[in-house]
This record gives C-alpha cells, structure tokens and sequence, in this order.
C-alpha cells in the first residue's frame, strides 16, 4: 500500500488500555478470568478444624500459668498475662511453651534458665520496691 506509508498514525489506547482505564475507579486491574460464583471463593480448606484441640489445649495451658502467676506474685489477671507475653517475647519461646514451664515449677519442676531470669525481672517491673517470691 503505497498511499499509506506516508500518513502519521494517531495514537489510540490499546482495548486493554482501555480496560485498564475503564476499572481504574477500583484501584484493581481487571481479572482475566471469568468471575466465579460467591461460595466457590469462599471454599475453606478441610485442615482448617484440626488445630483446634490444640488451640483449646494451649489457651487452658496460658489460663492456668496465669492462675499460678497471681497466686504466687498476687498480681492482677490481665498484669500475669502481660509478664508471660513479655517472658515469650524476651526469651524467643511460644507462649504455650512458657505457660508450660510455669506449670511444672508450679508442681515442684526447676524453671528453665531464661524463662526464670526473664520472669523476676518481669516480677520485679510489676512489683518494684518488693522482693519478687519469684522462681529460683
């Protein structure tokens, strides 16, 4: 085509540009996929269920190391869970695992040597000015 090749072309967005300016108001992209039907998107795994034994299990566990806490330091509820979460957080050991060694020392056990230096230095933050009754 001869008579062409001289004209300038004029510049029109592509269809996906288009597309891409027509959803612009979403903040999203357009999805190349059909759009499927609300309660297949919304399909749970079948895995979903099994952790909760252990979660029941594991939240009794912090429940009763709370119950030793005030017991022991006669703190408050929401003051012996704060100390286990700073305990789990300073020494890098799970809650639950913390809340486990409590309930041993609770029953005679020795503390482990992290967990024991983190929880009288979270005692004697709560409680300044007395002696912690803490673990040793």
């Amino acid at each position: 085509m001869p008579g062409r090749r001289g004209r300038r072309r004029l510049w029109r967005p592509s269809a996906e540009r288009r597309r891409h300016r027509s959803c612009a108001w979403t903040g999203t992209a357009p999805s190349r996929r059909p759009a499927q039907p609300r309660l297949a998107q919304e399909k749970r795994p079948e895995h979903v269920g099994e952790d909760i034994p252990h979660a029941v299990d594991s939240h009794a566990m912090v429940d009763r190391a709370i119950g030793v806490l005030i017991a022991a330091h006669g703190v408050s509820p929401a003051a012996a869970f704060e100390m286990l979460h700073e305990v789990s957080q300073h020494t890098n050991i799970k809650l639950h695992s913390v809340a486990e060694s409590m309930l041993a020392w609770a029953l005679g056990q020795p503390l482990p040597q992290p967990v024991g230096q983190e929880l009288e230095a979270a005692v004697q933050r709560r409680t300044p000015g007395e002696a912690p009754d803490g673990p040793r």
